[in-house]
């Protein structure tokens, strides 16, 4: 226990102890204007890569299950 401390370090130290209200969120996204997603699909719209997806994307048999190469790609190993 600390015994030099000031009344309002005291205070704040106790205030500080109490139990947090906890907000909740009201809204899960913000409403965007018709400007603003015209905007933001136009750029979408625009961009080159978007256009040219016609690839055929491969992968191997026995990654498909594997959720870890989708999180960190394919095994390397480490170099001794």
């Amino acid at each position: 226990m600390v015994l030099n401390i000031s009344h309002e370090d005291k205070k704040k130290y106790k205030e500080s102890l109490k139990p947090k209200t906890v907000r909740v969120r009201t809204k899960r996204t913000t409403t965007m204007s018709d400007k603003l997603k015209n905007r933001a699909f136009k750029k979408f719209g625009d961009d080159p890569k978007s256009k040219g997806v016609n690839e055929e994307i491969t992968i191997d048999e026995h990654l498909k299950m594997n959720d870890n190469f989708l999180r960190t790609g394919p095994y390397k190993p480490k170099k001794k």
